[in-house]
């Protein structure tokens, strides 16, 4: 077995409910200011698998990022459940790369935000995933944060893309329960933020906000290696044969459970909005 989901039900009592804690007003506020001109109503549904959450167990939100605005909208439903902070590209956090990611991050709070690496695609290539970039996450959970991850690439195309290993990789860090959400924006064309801005104010599009069950993955042996190898990699050191085994070893297990997440997510969202993931769904959510 390669992850568990947690039963529809529980005993409705207090012992068995995970502490609402909140999110920074500053950064409620900020998103609020962002999302408002640009959706009409939000329905949420799922609310029951929050009641499910093991009370003693770390949390990472992993969500769609269909739209632009799937991690706001996620945030903002959230935001009175769990003290949230935000995974978000590295390029906001560095003014002359990108002013105003830059300038939306400072007014909504730096300190709830935590670098990815990430470049502008050159040659068809992303940044590598960096491990290194999580280890700051994991710490503010053991102060008592959730952290909001994206499942996967931002889309351009209104569909789920390939999966990546963030989420699953913080969680088996931080020892944490993964939270699937997604995001159904019904707008007519992909929702992205930056492409024909008064289009979408015209519209104002009605989002559902989907919560899924928790999932619980199965913890990878060893997983504290990956992250001494990828350093001994970038620091140019050469690498046993048994490191290059063990570090492929680990990113397929790492792969394997990104998939689980994906699907997962997949099942949340009408067909069409599936992506690759469309065949693959759970047979229940």
């Amino acid at each position: 077995m390669n992850s568990e989901q947690y039963p529809a039900s529980l005993p409705n009592n207090s012992e068995h409910k995970k502490e609402k804690k909140g999110t920074p007003k500053r950064l409620l506020l900020a998103l609020e200011v962002n999302i408002r001109p640009l959706i009409g109503e939000i329905s949420v549904s799922g609310r029951e698998n929050l009641e499910i959450l093991p009370p003693d167990r770390k949390v990472v939100v992993a969500t769609t990022h269909i739209s632009d605005l799937d991690i706001p909208l996620v945030v903002k439903t959230l935001g009175s459940d769990f003290d949230m902070a935000i995974s978000d590209v590295s390029t906001h956090h560095h003014f002359f790369e990108d002013p105003m990611g830059n300038a939306s991050i400072t007014v909504a709070g730096k300190e709830n935000f935590f670098p990815i690496d990430y470049k502008k695609r050159v040659g068809g290539k992303d940044a590598r995933f960096n491990p290194n970039n999580f280890v700051a996450m994991r710490d503010a959970m053991e102060s008592g944060k959730e952290i909001v991850v994206s499942a996967h690439n931002p889309s351009e195309t209104g569909g789920l893309t390939r999966g990546g290993v963030g989420a699953v990789y913080l969680s088996q860090i931080a020892d944490a329960v993964l939270l699937p959400v997604a995001v159904d924006m019904k707008s007519k064309e992909p929702f992205l933020v930056g492409k024909n801005m008064l289009d979408k104010i015209r519209e104002r599009p009605d989002v559902d906000v989907l919560i899924g069950k928790p999932i619980e993955l199965t913890s990878i042996k060893g997983i504290g290696e990956y992250q001494e190898i990828f350093d001994k990699r970038r620091n140019g050191e050469k690498l046993s044969a048994e490191e290059v085994a063990r570090f492929k070893q680990l990113s397929s297990s790492l792969r394997e459970q990104s998939e689980i997440l994906m699907r997962s997510l997949a099942a949340l969202l009408p067909d069409e909005k599936r992506g690759s993931y469309s065949e693959h769904v759970p047979d229940s959510q």
